[in-house]
């Protein structure tokens, strides 16, 4: 449908760093790199970070990541409101439906990816 091809050229847009080589070289660093320094300042902050482990901080990863993903959707809708009612800050702005529903599935597939863990598993 449509829809669907206006998503998938619009999901071209947001490939993040994949397929960019030698991310490290960049000085780009890996996820698990990015939750390993997080991780160290909490110990470094805290002495007696012993309330979570590096394991919980990375099964609790996708939650908050895909929080991030929620707020980003929350700005889209702005722009998306702004532009409709004629006070939107770019020409472009009317694209910011489509991206709310590539958002939105990338949430979708975020979750199915990345679980949330269970209130029982968790220390947090």
């Amino acid at each position: 449908s449509a829809t669907m091809e206006s998503n998938s050229n619009m999901s071209m847009i947001i490939t993040g760093l994949k397929g960019i080589p030698n991310l490290s070289e960049r000085g780009i660093l890996l996820q698990n790199e990015v939750l390993e320094y997080y991780y160290c300042a909490l110990v470094l902050k805290d002495n007696n970070a012993t309330t979570s482990s590096f394991q919980e901080l990375k099964n609790w990863f996708g939650f908050y990541f895909i929080f991030l993903f929620f707020k980003n959707c929350v700005i889209v809708q702005g722009v998306a409101q702004r532009s409709k009612r004629g006070v939107a800050s770019s020409a472009i702005a009317d694209n910011a439906t489509q991206l709310l529903l590539v958002l939105v599935a990338m949430i979708n597939e975020l979750l199915r990816s990345n679980p949330i863990p269970s209130k029982k598993q968790s220390k947090l």
